[in-house]
């Protein structure tokens, strides 16, 4: 890529990103009411499309610190799609909690919905630098050091930085603040659920709860162990 189409990439990416950040629920709405219409995916294609840009962009210089160019899709394509697993994943569990409660939810809509809470991705990708610095520089330790694999999860979860990346604590990933950030897209993602389907306020935000709990529990029996793996194998 040229280093004009990049700039132009970010450009987009940053423009489209901050018309969603200062009106994430009317960014929804529209997207819905399109979903709706037609079912077109045009408009929350966009939307992700350019704050998982941004995101990757701003964890760039983290990366290239210990050797993952930009411009390898061997890392970057597996961790993307845990990404977008995990969005989905997160969606889906919604919506299943939601339906066992008795409410109304389509399953479709109530993934797309779930965008109020892709926005502010790139809000906690800075936050987590600090923590993820800690764990590139773990993980390279003892890359160097030749330990092998399985030796590597035993010394992550003695030392605590499995605890620290993967606990049932929502957002340990990320430092406080992000915890902080978090909680409150969740409870935005809850309170766009009660305003498109009209469901007790209470029951949904129980619902999200539970189901947000559930997706972090599974994130760290699944995609923590895969992305450690990942990162050890790319990292120089």
């Amino acid at each position: 890529m040229k280093p004009g189409e990049l700039l132009r990439l970010v450009g987009d990416s940053v423009r489209t990103w901050l018309e969603c950040l200062f009106q994430p629920l009317t960014t929804v709405s529209r997207m819905l009411r399109a979903f709706q219409q037609d079912r077109s995916l045009a408009p929350v294609a966009k939307i992700w499309t350019a704050t998982l840009t941004l995101s990757l962009i701003l964890s760039y210089p983290i990366l290239n610190l210990f050797g993952i160019q930009w411009n390898n899709f061997g890392y970057h394509a597996p961790e993307q799609a845990v990404v977008i697993l995990t969005i989905l994943m997160a969606g889906l569990l919604s919506h299943i909690f939601l339906r066992c409660s008795k409410m109304r939810s389509n399953v479709y809509e109530t993934i797309l919905l779930y965008t109020v809470v892709v926005i502010y991705t790139p809000i906690t990708t800075v936050m987590a630098i600090p923590e993820s610095y800690k764990m590139y520089a773990l993980l390279q330790m003892l890359k160097h050091l030749n330990v092998d694999l399985s030796e590597v999860f035993r010394y992550i979860k003695s030392h605590g930085l499995m605890g620290n990346i993967a606990s049932l604590d929502l957002y340990q990933l990320f430092v406080y603040g992000t915890a902080f950030i978090g909680f409150l897209t969740l409870a935005a993602y809850a309170e766009c659920i009660v305003q498109w389907y009209g469901n007790p306020r209470f029951r949904t935000y129980l619902a999200v709860g539970i189901a947000a709990y559930v997706m972090f529990w599974a994130y760290r029996e699944f995609a923590v162990p895969f992305r450690l793996l990942l990162i050890y194998s790319f990292i120089q």
